[in-house]
């Protein structure tokens, strides 16, 4: 007559539910804070790819102070060309392109005229050496086009997103920041 034996109690319902909910709430955690950590090291990439970091405030306020004792120096204005008052304003014109699109009822002409706008002006440099393959990069990019494809504002924004990933895939160091079509003339 030892021991008595205990009575079974009927399982406890919530009691039961909370360990596997317990452990989805674990994984959820889990897949949440993977999730967070890839982001901050994408996040982290991406700044560091931008070149972020390197400059220094004697740095950034270096290029101001050059061109204040740039202005000192009496230059006559004949001498200041347009690519260099450009170039001042970080945009690299490019020569004109007469472009024949891609028209199956008429013979389509697109005279268009491109600028450049670059984040820093030492890309200048750059895109001179890289001119040839950039002036080419634009051409093949609209004779694959029909003067429809062309008509809206929103067919244009698209190409100018396309030629500044694929102008900025040709370039090692600098960078595109924006393209201007100063002239887009179909005939």
């Amino acid at each position: 007559m030892g021991k008595k034996q205990k009575a079974k109690s009927p399982p406890v319902e919530g009691v039961a539910e909370a360990a596997p909910e317990k452990g989805k709430k674990k994984w959820l955690l889990i897949g949440l804070l993977l999730l967070v950590a890839c982001l901050v090291l994408a996040g982290g990439g991406a700044w560091y790819l931008m070149g972020g970091g390197k400059d220094t405030p004697e740095e950034i306020n270096a290029p101001a102070e050059k061109k204040a004792d740039a202005a000192d120096v009496d230059v006559p204005l004949q001498e200041t060309t347009e690519m260099d008052r450009a170039l001042e304003a970080n945009v690299f014109p490019l020569e004109p392109f007469v472009i024949e699109l891609m028209d199956p009822d008429a013979k389509k002409m697109l005279t268009l005229e491109v600028a450049l706008e670059m984040m820093q002006a030492e890309t200048a440099d750059e895109i001179r050496n890289m001119l040839p393959y950039i002036r080419e990069t634009v051409m093949q990019q609209f004779i694959q086009e029909s003067s429809g494809d062309l008509l809206t504002m929103e067919d244009k924004l698209v190409l100018k997103h396309d030629l500044i990933r694929k102008i900025n895939g040709l370039l090692s160091y600098g960078r595109i920041r924006n393209i201007y079509f100063t002239q887009f003339l179909i005939r």
